[in-house]
Order: C-alpha cells, then sequence, then structure tokens
C-alpha cells in the first residue's frame, strides 16, 4: 500500500502495526475485540516511543528506567477498549504486581517463624518481580510505539480483526462509488 502523506491524518496497516501521525482518532471499535465501543470507552492514549537500545538497558537496572522519560518520543491519538478486556486487563496487571509484596510477606513469615525456606521463596520472589519492573513499564499500556520516522508512528498490539477492519475502511474509501463519496474524509 502507498505511504499516505503525515498531513492527511489517515491511519493505515503495515505488517502488524497501525501507522498513524499523533493527534489521530482511530475507528470507535475495541482494538483487541473488535466490538463496537461507547464514547466512555473511546479515549486519548499518549504513547512513548522508546528507543530499543533503551528499552534492552531498562533490564541492567534502575537508573535506566529512570532515564526512559528524557529519550522518548510521544503519540496521541484515540482508541477503544471494550470492557471486557479492560476487566481481563486489571485481573491480569493485579497479579503480576502482588509479587512484590508477596515477596516483602515471605521475608516476614521466614523472620517470625525461623524456617529458611520462606526466606528462598521470598529472595526468589524479589527477584522475579525486579526482571517483572521493566515488563510492566515496557507493557504498561497494551499498545506499543514499535517504531518512529519522519512524523509517523507505528503502533502495534491491536488485534487481526481490528487490523482487517482498519484495512477494508481504506480500500472502501480509496475506491469511491460516487462522486459525493470521493469528497468525504475518513476520520
Amino acid at each position: 500500500m502507498a505511504k499516505p502523506q503525515a498531513a492527511q491524518l489517515q491511519p493505515w496497516v503495515d505488517g502488524s502495526c497501525v501507522v498513524i501521525p499523533t493527534q489521530t482518532a482511530l475507528p470507535q471499535r475495541c482494538i483487541i475485540t473488535n466490538e463496537p465501543v461507547e464514547s466512555s470507552e473511546y479515549q486519548v492514549w499518549n504513547l512513548p516511543y522508546i528507543p530499543r537500545w533503551l528499552l534492552m538497558l531498562m533490564f541492567m537496572g534502575p537508573f535506566f528506567m529512570i532515564t526512559a522519560p528524557f529519550v522518548r518520543q510521544r503519540c496521541k491519538f484515540k482508541a477503544g477498549f471494550s470492557r471486557r478486556y479492560r476487566r481481563r486487563r486489571l485481573v491480569w496487571r493485579s497479579l503480576l504486581i502482588s509479587i512484590l509484596p508477596m515477596s516483602i510477606v515471605m521475608a516476614g513469615v521466614a523472620v517470625a517463624t525461623g524456617r529458611g525456606e520462606f526466606l528462598v521463596l521470598a529472595v526468589s520472589c524479589l527477584v522475579i518481580s525486579c526482571m517483572l519492573m521493566p515488563l510492566l513499564i515496557i507493557y504498561a499500556h497494551p499498545m506499543r510505539v514499535v517504531r518512529h520516522y519522519d512524523g509517523l508512528y507505528w503502533i502495534s498490539g491491536m488485534s487481526p480483526a481490528f487490523l482487517a477492519g482498519l484495512e477494508a475502511m481504506d480500500s472502501a474509501s480509496t475506491t469511491p462509488a460516487s462522486p459525493a463519496a470521493s469528497g468525504q474524509a475518513r476520520m
């Protein structure tokens, strides 16, 4: 598919990503389930673009996680999530975040009971949580900006059904059925 101009503010699909300039509105459908979403579920996202070299360094220690806000670009756009998906996402994130407090509880139990096996569990939970922190930062949003070039952002994390619907809308709007349809804007 030919690359549209950034000034047109029209999204297009490139493999498993949607390519958009900032300040774009995607169709009012859930990007995961492709169900129509209500206006309350359709919101503005402000996603960061973090270069790959910084993603690798984030796993080396907390200093590099602190530097991330200073070297990234941001893409602001509108997209929606269904209530069902948001609920499922909340449950999984809550479980992952609970690993850190669990290590503190296990350490307290090890000290109170004098049993070393609880201390081993506490240390292993702490190590796991240290590895999960960068992942939770990277995947804080289900969508990610995987590339930034010339004012355009490649956004991943959308379902194949949503991408197919976006391509169908794009092909329908590029082949107008009547002269009146050719003057309509897509978004």
